[in-house]
């Protein structure tokens, strides 16, 4: 509405370039197109905080990933660095590039690999989660909105099946927004059982069926992230870190060990 009224105001006068007109009219179509269904929820496919400017250093969108290796190698899910010509990683104030090793379409994850050496994460078989159990997770919501600090968001294993009982997700009660795609859900002793993927069209199903999910959202299931790394020689069983047994560890060191291994990733 702000770019409506901009464009009303203005459009007449030497004040703003058509160009400007042009983009501003874009942006309304774009969130316009979101609330009526016809554009894809942005975390079918990332949201970013604004519509993507094609246009060589402007940041498409962003996403959040997590160290599997100590060596750099990086979750995430695929439709983060779907749409990507460039992708970095932001950690610990740093920017880093970030090279795209191999994606998963059909299960929406991807790897990606970075110099250096981080703290890495454990990845935790999804046979040995229960319905019920207490998980959190670390993103970077709506960086433009809410600010590039990282944050937590907790709750449970609301089912052990997805949409329509599809067997490779689990349904989580842990609040997410655009910009927590990729990022790890992890237990109470700091295991990665899954990677946040998406959540329910809130405006579709308005307009469909009159009605507003509450806090239904989606994860895909960390044996499906092992059966990916299976089939990368160069990471798997190569500095990863074996699944964490129950050790009575405060939860805000879990978080600390979490927060240490995750990151912000930038497309561009």
């Amino acid at each position: 509405q702000c770019f409506k009224d901009f464009r009303v105001r203005y459009g007449g006068t030497s004040l703003v370039a058509k160009q400007e007109l042009v983009e501003a009219d874009k942006r309304v179509k774009y969130v316009q197109g979101i609330i009526s269904g016809d554009i894809p929820h942005p975390d079918e496919s990332i949201i970013p905080d604004r519509p993507p400017v094609h246009a060589e250093g402007f940041i498409k969108g962003y996403g959040t990933g997590f160290f599997i290796t100590t060596d750099g190698f990086i979750l995430t899910n695929h439709h983060v660095v779907d749409d990507a010509d460039a992708v970095s990683i932001k950690i610990g104030g740093r920017e880093i590039p970030a090279k795209i090793i191999k994606v998963d379409k059909e299960n929406d994850l991807a790897v990606l690999k970075v110099k250096g050496e981080f703290n890495a994460l454990p990845l935790k078989p999804s046979d040995n989660v229960n319905l019920g159990e207490e998980v959190f997770t670390l993103g970077f919501p709506r960086p433009g909105l809410q600010g590039t600090s990282i944050k937590l968001t907790s709750g449970r294993i609301s089912s052990l099946a997805g949409l329509r009982d599809e067997p490779g997700n689990f349904q989580i009660s842990v609040p997410i927004q655009p910009g927590n795609s990729g990022g790890p859900l992890v237990d109470e002793n700091g295991n990665v059982v899954g990677v946040v993927v998406s959540t329910l069209n809130a405006a579709k199903l308005l307009k469909e069926r009159g009605s507003l999910p509450q806090n239904v959202n989606y994860a895909v299931k960390g044996s499906l992230a092992l059966k990916l790394l299976k089939s990368l020689p160069n990471v798997q069983g190569r500095n990863m870190r074996e699944p964490l047994v129950k050790g009575g560890k405060r939860f805000t060191d879990v978080v600390k060990h979490t927060q240490k291994s995750t990151c912000m990733i930038i497309v561009r």
